[in-house]
């Protein structure tokens, strides 16, 4: 099992080979082939104790192979269908991050008739693509589900990133009647 790209949170170095341990045992037991594992987990810097939330073999989905290949240059899409496909991955390489970008999916903040989208000047520069499938006037019927557009951000450092993830639902909004 390899470990082939990584997304940085504050205390990912310094756990990084009980992670990999920990995924490595729960492969075994799972009898898992070679193949992408995604992995989500909770730090708690009080106890200093780690919690995995999510390990899956699935690729994760809101295009989250887009950022991914934009941090790290790693093609992620590629090595997914690779693994599915039973195809050759013994060349994946260790992928350092190299920029900050995030995906924002817009969703509205309650059910209702959606009047436009609002996208705050202190966003638009971070924006590098984006994908509106919104309609004039459309009606919202489930707000905490329905998906109506996604947006691909470039941050210029961490610290930008996480300023600005924080009050992302204020800075990318669905005005809604």
């Amino acid at each position: 099992t390899k470990t082939i790209a990584k997304k940085y949170s504050d205390h990912y170095l310094e756990n990084k080979k009980i992670l990999i341990s920990q995924i490595e045992i729960l492969a075994k037991k799972l009898k898992l082939k070679d193949g992408l594992v995604h992995m989500q987990y909770l730090y708690d810097s009080q106890n200093q104790d780690i919690s995995i939330i999510e390990l899956t073999r699935r690729a994760p989905g809101d295009w989250y192979s887009l950022p991914v290949k934009l941090s790290t240059g790693l093609d992620y899409t590629y090595w997914v269908l690779m693994g599915y496909l039973g195809g050759d991955l013994s060349n994946i390489e260790w992928h350092e991050q190299t920029g900050y970008y995030s995906r924002h999916c817009l969703m509205g903040k309650k059910n209702g008739c959606a009047m436009a989208v609002i996208i705050d000047t202190e966003i638009e520069k971070n924006i590098i693509q984006k994908y509106i499938w919104l309609s004039d006037k459309e009606v919202i019927t489930d707000y905490i589900n329905q998906k109506f557009g996604i947006f691909f951000l470039k941050y210029s450092s961490r610290r930008e990133m996480i300023e600005k993830t924080t009050k992302i639902n204020k800075l990318i909004e669905i005005k809604v009647n």
